[in-house]
């Protein structure tokens, strides 16, 4: 645990010594403010639904940025082998990138918290609680899973430029799976929805919450990680 705990802090600390994370988190809040601008002048309603599928889409894209560098970067620098060689267990050395790349998406959705206090302040009739509630807890599930496909394409590639385009592939796999899976009826379709991440995430900012989805997102988050410690741990047999 201390050695896990060690290796988090030390990733927590290395996103705020790098221009990375501020280019990222100003590139999210900018994109995000824009939209939550034209859909509040647009629909004029006290809602975050709207704005719960355009941050997902953002996150989609501006995630990869952050997960690209974390075992991609240690490949290039040769201190993955430092890491592999001491006393720390792979496990433990993926599970400590992803919470640390995890919280910081935290962090930055987090922050949108000041859209509800601005549709508050102007909203006579308040907010529904329940969607609200929900739509951020699949946000943070949504990210979860994102950040453990991000952190699997980091840990498959021998640079950060390959894993940032190995993971911004994976996220474009996964926007045509929702299209796809939409644009019919078949047994086909319908499978390419079960497998969107997308589709397992709009029923919470409509307030709908079930317990499949959870599930869902928990075994992405799982199957990622699982294959990110394999993948490091073939290191260990060359």
């Amino acid at each position: 645990m201390r050695a896990f705990i060690t290796l988090y802090q030390r990733e927590m600390r290395s996103y705020f010594v790098s221009p990375v994370a501020y280019i990222v988190l100003t590139l999210f809040f900018v994109l995000s403010g824009f939209f939550f601008y034209n859909i509040l002048v647009s629909s004029l309603q006290a809602s975050m639904g709207g704005v719960f599928g355009i941050l997902a889409n953002i996150l989609l894209f501006t995630t990869p940025f952050i997960t690209m560098r974390l075992v991609a970067e240690e490949k290039r620098s040769g201190t993955m082998e430092l890491l592999l060689t001491s006393p720390v267990r792979p496990l433990d050395i993926i599970l400590s990138k992803f919470l640390a790349a995890w919280s910081l998406i935290g962090i930055v959705i987090a922050g949108t918290l000041i859209y509800v206090i601005i549709l508050l302040a102007f909203s006579q009739e308040g907010m529904e609680a329940g969607p609200l509630v929900l739509g951020y807890l699949g946000l943070i599930l949504l990210s979860g899973a994102i950040v453990a496909l991000g952190l699997l394409a980091s840990s498959l590639a021998e640079s950060q430029m390959a894993a940032g385009i190995m993971g911004f592939g994976f996220s474009f796999i996964l926007i045509l799976l929702e299209w796809v899976g939409q644009g019919g009826k078949g047994i086909i379709h319908a499978i390419l929805r079960e497998l969107s991440l997308f589709a397992h995430f709009g029923d919470f900012y409509l307030g709908v919450f079930d317990i499949k989805h959870l599930v869902f997102f928990l075994f992405w988050g799982v199957v990622c990680i699982f294959f990110a410690v394999k993948s490091i741990e073939a290191r260990l047999l060359k």
